[in-house]
């Protein structure tokens, strides 16, 4: 079996990473597709369990800001 050229075990790595970084910032459809695809498979798997403290919400509105003020 011949060996492989030096330079040649420096270079398929590179053009992976290459084309992997490629894809991610361009990011085509099908690459945002397979994405989210993933992470609902990853949700299904192993859901985040449910909190048991209830929602709380702020209501910020003209009245509150005149009393408390705006922050910072």
């Amino acid at each position: 079996m011949r060996r492989l050229r030096p330079w040649l075990h420096l270079v398929v790595p590179f053009a992976a990473l290459a084309i992997a970084l490629g894809l991610h910032v361009r990011a085509p459809r099908f690459v945002e597709t397979l994405r989210f695809q993933v992470f609902d498979a990853y949700q299904r798997l192993s859901p985040r369990p449910p909190a048991a403290a209830p929602v709380v919400v702020i209501d910020i509105d003209d009245a509150s800001l005149r009393r408390i003020g705006q922050w910072p």
